[in-house]
């Protein structure tokens, strides 16, 4: 039995042999796909901080950075 962890993802090619006690055998070739989730972005607000007090009738630019573990494209809306 195998489990395969989320660092496992890709293709793999499995061989399996099945014998009986007499020594007959057959053989089985097949590839075997661990498909990865697709796991959320991470998104951090650099400015304003947290808690911040903002004037009223101003503009306000925010900064933020994301990350994607699988390195897909992040929009930001």
């Amino acid at each position: 039995m195998w489990t395969p962890q989320e660092r496992h993802g890709g293709e793999y090619l499995i061989t399996l042999t099945a014998q009986d006690s007499r020594g007959a055998f057959t053989v089985l070739t097949f590839n075997l796909t661990v498909v990865t989730r697709n796991d959320p972005p991470t998104v951090e607000i650099r400015s304003p901080k947290p808690d911040a007090v903002l004037p009223g009738g101003k503009e306000v630019f925010l900064s933020s950075i994301g990350q994607d573990e699988e390195g897909d494209h992040i929009t930001f809306t």
